[in-house]
């Protein structure tokens, strides 16, 4: 039975998420990511999925599923946190994450990734517990910074 929902999350729920990729979010406006937001997870009948809030904007994509969104004092997005409570749905969201091809992302550790430098996005993995976490975060790396990273 528990294998039959994981299969039904991963066939309907994650397809939606691959036309809202994670990292399109940095940089993006707040009025702007809102809008999107609410447009891929509208409200049901009983609550609404998008909370916006002051700084940030919190949605709730299932019971086990949340994403939060995080702008600058420019209204620019910063940070993008997945936090869920289902293993194959961290794997999957991550998976969708890394293979954006034109980010380029490369390990450089066990729990970070960096984007190529034109980019400057970094994914950072946090450790396992009962809800498993990640972020993509806006990263300013200079060119030494960068070249440093990548030979660790």
């Amino acid at each position: 039975m528990y294998m039959k929902l994981v299969l039904l999350f991963t066939l309907f729920v994650l397809p939606l998420t691959g036309s809202l990729s994670a990292q399109e979010f940095i940089n993006m406006p707040y009025a702007k990511a809102e809008a999107a937001l609410k447009k891929a997870y509208p409200a049901s009948t009983t609550q609404p999925n998008v909370y916006p809030r002051k700084d940030s904007i919190l949605v709730r994509v299932n019971n086990q599923t949340q994403l939060i969104y995080v702008f600058d004092e420019k209204g620019l997005c910063t940070t993008e946190t997945t936090n869920t409570r289902c293993d194959s749905c961290h794997d999957g969201y991550l998976k969708i994450v890394l293979d954006k091809k034109k980010y380029n992302w490369k390990k450089i550790n066990e729990n970070q990734y960096i984007s190529r430098f034109e980019d400057n996005m970094m994914i950072e993995l946090f450790p396992e517990g009962e809800i498993r976490t990640f972020s993509i975060l806006r990263a300013d790396f200079t060119r030494e910074l960068y070249e440093l990273l990548l030979k660790e």
